[in-house]
């Protein structure tokens, strides 16, 4: 039985290794195959969904006729996603409208390559073939057009063909004795249109303009005719002739004051008078906030098109001209959201920046710290990107003024990292180092501070209230002749007493460690000292058997300003005693005697063994 169930085992040891061994050596027909499948069907590229979200909008405007929108939306596909034939098919044809020329061009190739031998390629190299001659091309696809009118084509698309040849002259007018005049008619004024069209987006705007009333007279219908005017108008307006496009917009709204070219002359009547008015503050309120508005309606009815990045950023400079921080700061993110490739990106991220510092300072100003910390929360990402660093420098400077040394430094060096401009930098590097001596980062203050005295002129920072302080300091470590230089210009400068008093100090203790005892005296009688009974006992312990000149001066004095202190009578006694003047110590010895504490037990105990010593020498002599 144990035979039995040990081959059994054996068997299905044998199956899960065959098991094993076949699953892990085929990982390209099994395991990558299905892992390719699951990615596929749960996972999307974000270039694939931004193209995505890109093409419904392609599709909702060329739906409504923006064919202008369509274009640009186009140009900000990501450069991986790929478009079906039928969709770059009316990408060309918007694009044709348009007088987008050689991007029609483009993406009629992309769909006549791919469905040769179907009706999207008779469309396609129709678009293509209008758009060649329209170049002045036409000489070298001449022959295939005419090759096209004997190809499998629906005869419609042919009769379109053989019009484009006779209105460029490659076809005789008998040729279309079986097309009606009406489509004749039509046809060449699409032509027509486009070429008027085109001219105008190259800026030929002289020749456009007899060629677009030309064509409304002849060609053109009610309905259009606004179009085309606007379209004048704009290229006038883009070319810097202004009254020119003025008399344009101004026709436009006085014929046609509905729809959306109604719309757009009446913002740029208004913009042309906000641009002309080189003092924005003389300009009525009313006008500003009429702009305003007109600008908002703009950019809610053509969103992503290049007119719309033009009226947000109109918007913007308006909205800094009336110093409105708060919706300066929301169009700015905005602006910044939604054209992230635009030529602007500079002076809408300066507006960005400047809205937020303002918003700084006003909290800072009116103490609505909470408001300011979290407002500055919530823009940390956008302030990095921005590299805005101002914000960060106020608050290093909001903290500075309530003494939170630590926290103003931390800000300091955040807005010295992101960046700030050249004008504040040296403001910034001074009150780093003056936080650095004063939470005790020595090494970080010489860092910065011979930092800043590379880089900039003395004469640059001497208006600073702090710099002779902090030179005082950085030179003392260094030369204290050189760092006295700087101490004379402190203490005659605003600077307040305290800092005079600090910086005294400092300079008194360095001149002690240094050994020179005189300059140490000399700092301690200087007004801005105001010292205390300690710094006389220092200057008292380290001048003695050093420096006696110094020592009897200093004792002099402080005998005199703290007649009673028994801790001053027992260094002039150890002094005497040690210059041989035993005979002056008795008195000193009885007060010292009477005083309290350690001083009283020292002065017994140094009483005592000064009997034993005069026994002594009373014996031997």
């Amino acid at each position: 039985m144990s035979k039995g169930f040990k081959l059994v085992g054996f068997l299905l040891l044998l199956v899960l290794i065959c098991f094993v061994t076949i699953v892990f050596s085929q990982p390209e027909k099994t395991s990558n195959a299905t892992n390719a499948t699951l990615l596929l069907s749960n996972f999307t590229l974000p270039y694939q969904q931004k193209g995505e979200e890109l093409l419904q909008e392609i599709k909702q405007a060329y739906a409504r006729k923006e064919y202008e929108k369509v274009v640009f939306l186009a140009k900000t596909l990501p450069a991986l996603f790929s478009l079906r034939p039928e969709e770059n098919l009316l990408i060309a044809e918007s694009a044709l409208k348009e007088g987008f020329l050689q991007e029609a061009v483009d993406y009629a190739q992309r769909v006549a390559s791919v469905t040769k031998g179907r009706a999207e390629a008779c469309v396609a190299n129709l678009i293509r073939f209008k758009a060649m001659f329209l170049l002045g091309r036409g000489s070298m696809i001449a022959k295939e057009v005419k090759e096209f009118l004997d190809s499998y084509c629906d005869e419609a698309s042919k009769r379109e063909a053989k019009i484009l040849l006779y209105h460029f002259k490659l076809l005789p007018e008998k040729e279309l004795k079986e097309i009606s005049l009406q489509e004749i008619k039509k046809n060449i004024r699409e032509i027509y249109k486009t070429q008027v069209v085109y001219l105008l987006r190259q800026g030929k705007v002289d020749e456009a303009r007899t060629k677009v009333f030309y064509y409304i007279n002849v060609y053109g219908t009610p309905q259009e005719t606004p179009d085309l005017v606007l379209k004048l108008a704009e290229a006038y307006f883009k070319k810097g002739e202004r009254e020119k496009a003025k008399n344009l917009y101004q026709l436009i709204i006085t014929l046609w004051d509905k729809g959306i070219p109604g719309l757009i002359s009446k913002f740029r009547l208004y913009q042309i008078a906000y641009e002309k008015e080189p003092i924005k503050e003389l300009l009525p309120k009313q006008t500003k906030e009429d702009l305003l508005s007109f600008a908002a309606q703009i950019k809610a009815k053509m969103a992503k098109t290049p007119l719309a990045e033009e009226a947000h950023l109109v918007e913007i400079r308006v909205l800094a001209d009336l110093k409105n921080y708060t919706l300066l700061r929301k169009s700015s993110l905005e602006f910044l959201k939604n054209f992230p490739e635009s030529s602007n990106l500079k002076e809408v991220t300066q507006f960005y920046c400047n809205s937020v510092a303002e918003l700084f300072k006003e909290g800072i100003k009116a103490q609505r710290i909470a408001e300011v910390l979290s407002l500055e929360k919530e823009d940390s990402e956008y302030l990095n990107q921005a590299k805005c660093g101002q914000p960060y420098y106020l608050l290093g400077d909001m903290f500075f003024e309530y003494k939170l040394f630590t926290k103003a430094t931390l800000e300091y060096i955040r807005a010295f990292e992101i960046g700030i401009s050249s004008e504040l930098k040296s403001s910034l590097l001074i009150n780093l180092s003056f936080t650095a001596v004063e939470t005790g980062e020595i090494d970080t203050f010489s860092s910065v501070f011979g930092y800043l005295l590379s880089a900039y002129q003395e004469k640059s920072l001497i208006s600073y209230p702090f710099y002779f302080y902090l030179r005082t300091l950085y030179e003392s470590k260094r030369n204290l002749g050189q760092a006295e230089k700087y101490l004379a210009q402190a203490l005659s400068s605003n600077l307040s007493e305290f800092y005079k008093k600090n910086l005294l100090g400092f300079m008194f203790l360095q001149a002690i460690n240094n050994k020179q005892y005189a300059k140490a005296w000399a700092y301690l009688q200087n007004p801005y000292f105001q010292p205390e009974l300690k710094d006389y006992l220092i200057l008292l312990l380290e001048s003695l058997g050093k420096d006696n000149v110094t020592f009897e001066r200093v004792l002099e004095i402080a005998k005199k300003k703290f007649p009673k202190e028994p801790k001053i009578a027992l260094i002039e006694t150890y002094y005497l005693e040690r210059q041989g003047k035993i005979g002056k110590t008795d008195k000193l010895w009885e007060r010292l005697a009477e005083a309290s504490d350690l001083e009283r037990e020292l002065a017994e105990v140094y009483k005592k063994q000064k009997k034993l010593v005069e026994k002594a020498q009373k014996l031997v002599f």
